[in-house]
């Protein structure tokens, strides 16, 4: 598959200072304002202070800084049905590969990943051709 298909890696040097500033926006620790424009220097990602308000309640602190420090993917405009198809069995491959605790979590993400991007694809390529 094309390179701009990957999925984008977490810089893991980063990561620690990340976790940090969530931490500090979080508990509303220093200057939060500061903070937040660190996270946007780091990340290239604008956030609200209240993004980050009981984030704990839907993930771990690791995970949220991992998802925060993604890059984000590149717009590509011209994928092909197999494509799309790949890279949809990689995310439900990936979904259901959930520690336990989040199992159920990750198989109804897993199953609406799949249902959303089976419609895009009929969708699509049903208007097209």
């Amino acid at each position: 598959m094309r390179k701009e298909l990957e999925y984008h890696k977490v810089n893991k040097t980063k990561l620690k200072q990340v976790k940090d500033l969530i931490e500090q926006i979080a508990h509303k620790k220093d200057n939060i304002k500061e903070a937040l424009c660190k996270l946007h220097e780091i990340t290239g990602k604008e956030y609200k202070e209240s993004d980050f308000y009981e984030y704990w309640g839907f993930m771990d602190l690791e995970d949220f800084a991992k998802l925060i420090s993604v890059q984000e993917p590149p717009l590509v405009r011209d994928l092909t049905r197999e494509e799309l198809c790949w890279r949809s069995k990689r995310l439900t491959a990936s979904m259901t590969r959930c520690a336990q605790s989040h199992k159920e979590i990750c198989r109804f993400a897993a199953a609406g990943g799949a249902i959303l991007t089976a419609n895009f694809i009929d969708r699509e390529y049903n208007r097209n051709y």
